[in-house]
């Protein structure tokens, strides 16, 4: 028997959901599109494709109905696909779910639509504002006893923290946010903190312990069949390796891990597997290879606005171009990242 989203799958064009829905949904029904919600989440980070499917359900879903709710959950859905593809419009459109949310007094939907406002600001560069919006998040969630909610909200704290360089505190973040998804049965996001996790680890030159803490969680996404899942952790044990030296073990599991965002169509993805990719190349003195390499990525952080991985680009392409007698070219690199 088909389930719902086997039959959601094949629905690609507006005429054929909008029919599908005035048959099986014709009025206002939210624990369908909380049904929706749930599933497009849990798929998100490996199947982009259908996820955005199926947020298109529940706006077609909004407009049939002509229900601000529903037209909030498929913005928030939307935002929540888009965020690691386009954040800049990932960012607008939590804004505006959060808005329609608010407006309607519905302000626990809202904090928990800011938690993905809060990762996107955090991609985006903007960690005092992310910080700041992500504590008042907590305080909302934890008020009205959104575990959940609060589990997430302290996975992007210990993010957050992370990239301010504040390890320790960010440890903490991830030990409670663990807490929390193990007590709810929540074993995805357990392997989503445990990654977290073993970054902060390999800052604080704990390598062996990264890469249990890696090896654990590519264990449960392997079993859950989440490809794009397993090639972001892969991607992480090849930047552990080319942390220690390994340059050609790295480059190998880049390689596999860049194949696997390249059918998910995830150029973000792409571009940080690019990005160590040209650092790899500049050790090795290949100097075109690793400018083309830094201009290619640094082109997708660029459309996407993230200025720290723009800025770390422009460096290597400073490097490459230096080293190819090109020093008023390196020269104005290095003016572009300051």
């Amino acid at each position: 028997m088909e389930s719902l989203f086997d039959v959601i799958s094949v629905l690609d064009s507006p005429p054929a959901r909008r029919n599908w829905l005035l048959e099986n949904y014709p009025a206002v029904d939210y624990p369908f599109i909380q049904r929706l919600q749930e599933e497009a989440h849990r798929i998100e980070s490996d199947d982009r494709r259908k996820a955005r499917m199926i947020a298109q359900v529940v706006a077609d879903a909004a407009l049939l109905w002509g229900d601000p709710q529903t037209l909030a959950a498929a913005l928030r859905m939307e935002a929540q696909s888009l965020r690691t593809v386009d954040p800049q419009t990932a960012l607008h459109k939590y804004q505006e779910a959060i808005r329609i949310y608010n407006g309607l007094g519905q302000h626990l939907l809202g904090a928990e639509a800011a938690v993905g406002l809060v990762a996107t600001l955090r991609m985006l560069g903007r960690y005092d504002e992310a910080l700041t919006t992500n504590q008042g998040v907590i305080h909302h969630l934890r008020a009205a006893d959104e575990k959940l909610g609060v589990a997430r909200a302290l996975l992007n704290q210990g993010l957050i923290t992370y990239f301010l360089g504040r390890f320790e505190e960010a440890r903490g973040y991830y030990a409670e946010s663990h807490a929390l998804f193990a007590e709810l049965g929540q074993q995805q996001w357990c392997a989503a903190v445990k990654s977290n996790d073993a970054n902060v680890l390999e800052e604080l030159n704990q390598f062996e312990l990264a890469e249990s803490q890696y090896k654990a969680a590519r264990a449960y996404y392997v079993e859950a069949h989440m490809d794009n899942a397993v090639a972001r952790i892969d991607h992480n044990l090849a930047y552990l390796r080319f942390s220690l030296g390994d340059y050609q073990a790295a480059l190998q599991i880049f390689a596999a891990a860049r194949e696997q965002f390249a059918a998910q169509e995830s150029f973000i993805d792409i571009a940080f597997v690019d990005l160590y990719r040209s650092e790899i190349y500049l050790a090795f003195n290949l100097w075109r290879k690793a400018f083309s390499l830094a201009q290619s990525a640094r082109e997708i952080f660029e459309s996407a606005k993230m200025p720290w991985e723009t800025a770390q680009l422009l460096l290597n392409e400073a490097v490459a171009l230096l080293n190819l007698d090109s020093s008023e070219l390196a020269l104005g690199k290095l003016q572009q990242a300051r």
